[in-house]
């Protein structure tokens, strides 16, 4: 298994990942605004084993997901330096629901994941701001999440 990180994480949180997976320090420094460019969830978006990887991840992050065994689709549209284009890859998918902003998501990732219901919300950072436990069960401090997942 391996676990992209933010490569600004503290050594020992680094440390204590690597004893459950292979961890990869994130970076990619000037293809985004700092607070955001160490945050995997910017340039890629997973269901399963199915990943949806931003046109212009690094290639060295590429490579090595395509070692993995994942099937790696790359996107239409790079991440650029600023919102919306930082939000394109930072939907939540799972077996049923495809839930994003319809108006930020990358198409590739509603090709890639057919079937699922979509479940349209305002937030652009959907994944920075929802996490799902199991199919109907997600935990988000976002109101407008909140109540797109309740109606």
């Amino acid at each position: 298994m391996v676990v992209f990180g933010d490569a600004r994480l503290p050594e020992e949180a680094k440390q204590k990942l690597a004893r459950y997976a292979d961890f990869v320090p994130f970076a990619t420094q000037g293809l985004v605004y700092d607070a955001v460019s160490d945050h995997s969830d910017i340039f890629l978006c997973r269901q399963g084993n199915h990943l949806v990887v931003a046109l212009n991840l690094p290639g060295k992050y590429l490579r090595l997901l395509q070692k993995t065994g994942l099937k790696v689709t790359v996107g239409k549209n790079p991440v650029g330096n600023s919102y919306p284009e930082t939000a394109r890859y930072n939907a939540v998918v799972t077996e049923k629901y495809l839930i994003h902003n319809p108006k930020v998501t990358d198409k590739s990732i509603v090709e890639a994941f057919p079937g699922r219901k979509p479940v349209a919300v305002r937030q652009g950072y959907v994944r920075c701001n929802l996490l799902p436990l199991r199919e109907e069960v997600f935990v988000t401090s976002d109101r407008g999440i909140e109540k797109a997942l309740r109606r």
